[in-house]
């Protein structure tokens, strides 16, 4: 969210409960996606290796079912490679099942099962931001 509204609500109402809805969410998460993205280029450029991340911004940051034929093939050649990206993308995938919990105990379960996976993943510092972003102590 908005820093400056953080900011005012944190000071105006510390006590508040600070609930972010599933498009805040998922900004974050594609923020952090494209942050790793973006440093997996650089590094494959530095290095000399092919460009395969070239072009494919939109591919990770649009949901599948939004991609054209083109697209999804390039997404699924681009998910073949052991990349930070691809590996970041796949989380990112994984935690659209949250939405479809009713149970909070099974959101929960949920929950802490992928940030598990996120925490094992040693992903990047914008992976674990995703982890400390999402999670706060449960009741």
């Amino acid at each position: 969210m908005w820093k400056p509204y953080l900011k005012v609500i944190a000071k105006k109402a510390g006590q508040a409960v600070h609930v972010l809805d599933r498009f805040h969410i998922m900004a974050h998460f594609s923020k952090a996606l494209d942050e790793v993205r973006a440093g997996e280029v650089k590094e494959l450029k530095a290095k000399g290796y092919e460009p395969v991340l070239t072009k494919s911004r939109w591919l990770l940051l649009k949901r599948p079912e939004h991609l054209t034929d083109a697209q999804e093939s390039r997404l699924a050649e681009l998910l073949q490679y052991n990349l930070r990206s691809v590996r970041a993308y796949l989380l990112k995938e994984a935690f659209q099942f949250f939405w479809g919990y009713v149970s909070p105990y099974w959101a929960g379960q949920f929950l802490d099962g992928w940030c598990t996976k996120t925490m094992r993943s040693a992903n990047s510092p914008s992976c674990c931001s995703l982890i400390r972003f999402s999670i706060s102590p449960r009741a």
